[in-house]
């Protein structure tokens, strides 16, 4: 199997000058890179698997970590293997063999959304064949677990100079009737406080676009497994529509795709900055 470089797949973009809020952006579905192997067992055309993928989501970060924001950017496919999942919620039908661990027959799994995703909103992928254990384990191995271990650590890092963490996790949605322009979401209100919650909300709408809470996303693995209420760590999952920056069909920016990445840009910056009155309250107190 083809060695590679675990570098390549992840990118963390840290601030030039010292770190002085607490925010720790992410975007987990952005990536674009493929493994040989999974090209070479894969039956559909590639634009289905790329289909899946919250395109342009870390063009539309770019240059966050120049107002002193730590950004923690995904470059492998959410095709290949979705680091938003627990690495137990895995189909045993997409494997020739037995899976060395207990496997989770969760219901994203039962949608065809788990580890090793397969279903789109265009259909469903096809493969050549099952994948070999060993081909699981190595995507395990190699883009799974370091992503998880080096948002940890970065994660702890803040904790330990600022005393609290609060991970914004960026994601897009694809467009449907009803949707909203943006989805905020922190489990029913369990990763988050309502400072935070009201702060995006506002700031959201005087930014001209419309809001829901929770509905239809409510936040995934990460936002549920990061969050540490005894610990001051907040999480919060933010769903932008996909309508107001691409072309879906032909996969390209769109006219409107400059002016949101500056609004996205100054929202995360004011965020950060709200996040501060609460940061130097702690230094303060010490």
């Amino acid at each position: 199997m083809t060695s590679y470089m675990q570098r390549k797949f992840y990118n963390l973009l840290k601030p030039k000058i010292f770190l002085d809020n607490s925010l720790l952006v992410t975007s987990v579905h952005s990536g674009t890179f493929y493994p040989d192997f999974f090209l070479r067992n894969l039956l559909s055309d590639k634009n289905l698997c790329s289909s899946m993928e919250d395109m342009f989501v870390n063009d539309l970060l770019q240059g966050i970590e120049e107002n002193g924001i730590n950004f923690l950017k995904s470059n492998i496919s959410r095709s290949v293997i979705d680091l938003n999942r627990k690495d137990t919620e895995v189909d045993s039908a997409l494997i020739d063999g037995i899976f060395p661990y207990k496997t989770e027959y969760s219901q994203l799994v039962r949608s065809g959304i788990g580890l090793l995703p397969y279903r789109t909103t265009k259909g469903d992928i096809i493969f050549k064949r099952r994948f070999k254990i060993e081909e699981v384990l190595f995507l395990i191995n190699n883009f799974y677990k370091p992503w998880h271990s080096n948002l940890k650590k970065i994660s702890n890092n803040i904790w330990n100079q600022m005393g609290r963490v609060t991970i914004l996790d960026m994601h897009s949605m694809p467009d449907a009737k009803g949707l909203p322009d943006i989805v905020l979401g922190n489990r029913f209100g369990k990763t988050c406080n309502l400072d935070v919650m009201n702060f995006f909300s506002y700031n959201i709408e005087r930014l001209g676009y419309s809001v829901e809470i929770n509905k239809p996303y409510a936040g995934g693995f990460i936002t549920k497994e990061y969050c540490n209420e005894a610990k001051n760590i907040q999480t919060l999952q933010l769903e932008i529509n996909r309508k107001l920056y691409m072309d879906e069909e032909n996969f390209t920016k769109n006219h409107n795709f400059q002016k949101l990445r500056l609004d996205i840009k100054m929202l995360i910056t004011d965020f950060s900055h709200f996040l501060k009155s609460f940061d130097y309250k702690k230094i303060i107190n010490e």
